[in-house]
């Protein structure tokens, strides 16, 4: 299973995946395919995905107070 924390760093679009990537760039660009997308919506995208194809369950992902 890949890292749950590493969603924001791969692109929803292909995969490629950048090593680092600071909190406060909120853009990801990926390199690869040209894809620019907000980082939140691109690791909502891959979420979605991977609760979709099973690789996660729903209820792993706890919210922080």
């Amino acid at each position: 299973m890949k890292e749950s924390r590493a969603v924001s760093r791969i692109a929803a679009s292909g995969g490629c995946q950048v090593q680092q990537m600071p909190l406060n760039q909120r853009t990801y660009d990926c390199p690869e395919f040209g894809l620019s997308i907000d980082r939140d919506l691109n690791a909502s995208i891959n979420l979605k995905k991977r609760v979709l194809i099973g690789e996660v369950s729903y209820g792993a992902f706890k919210v922080r107070k």
